[in-house]
């Protein structure tokens, strides 16, 4: 496998994979912009598109803003109402199909006692609202996940861990559901370094997928207003199903 890398090249070059840059169902910025226009024909802008793709996405992102927000999130914790934290944060969750039926009910299953549920809403305050970087707060949610009275198989999973962020910060943060998601990248000829357990270098390949994607989208007048945009656009030209 031959990458490029950071230090190598321009921003729009990096992690890119010569050898997945020659497959046959390789897709050049171009034709992935066309093939989601073939679909939406006004972008990002079209009804159909709202409607399929960002409202609901955006609905959980207002309930979480509504529910969770810092200040209450905070005012939860403290009262130690670890239960009430949990519906709440199930509810966002119920208003999207982002995770399948095997990564919902696992979820849900893990969550039932009193103590797991303090570890995993403890756990969540400190992925999306904790005072230090990103990465080791990616990497401690892992923990979370880990501790949680579930094998392991079922609670560690990508879209389980990049849910959460991906609603409540959808400015900085991206969903991966694994198959499509890296398909996508591959199609484009990006290597997302990808492993089946969340591991950070993983996720901040991703995070450089989407900023070159927006920046190919801004150059061709399709203007993502934030990673839900994203999100859906990378879905689009990655699944199959379209």
């Amino acid at each position: 496998m031959e990458l490029i890398h950071e230090s190598e090249a321009p921003a729009w070059l990096v992690n890119l994979d010569l050898e997945l840059a020659r497959r046959k169902d390789h897709l050049t910025a171009p034709a992935a912009m066309q093939k989601f226009r073939n679909i939406f024909k006004d972008g990002f802008d079209a009804p159909s598109y709202t409607s399929k793709e960002r409202d609901y996405k955006w609905t959980a992102h207002c309930l979480w803003n509504d529910s969770l927000n810092r200040e209450e999130y905070t005012r939860l914790l403290s009262n130690e109402e670890w239960e009430e934290i949990v519906v709440r944060a199930l509810a966002v969750e119920a208003k999207t199909n982002l995770l399948s039926p095997y990564e919902k009910m696992p979820l849900r299953d893990a969550l039932k006692t009193s103590a797991a549920a303090k570890t995993f809403c403890r756990g969540l305050y400190d992925l999306i609202y904790g005072d230090d970087g990103f990465e080791n707060r990616f990497d401690r949610f892992t923990g979370t996940l880990e501790a949680l009275p579930q094998p392991k198989s079922s609670t560690v999973k990508w879209p389980i861990q990049t849910f959460f962020p991906f609603i409540a910060m959808p400015g900085n943060h991206l969903f991966l559901k694994p198959e499509v998601t890296n398909q996508a990248a591959e199609r484009r000829g990006y290597q997302l370094n990808y492993k089946s357990e969340p591991n950070w270098l993983t996720y901040s390949c991703l995070l450089k997928f989407a900023r070159i994607v927006k920046d190919e989208l801004v150059s061709a007048g399709l203007n993502p207003r934030d990673m839900i945009d994203i999100q859906s656009y990378i879905w689009v030209t990655g699944d199959d199903t379209y």
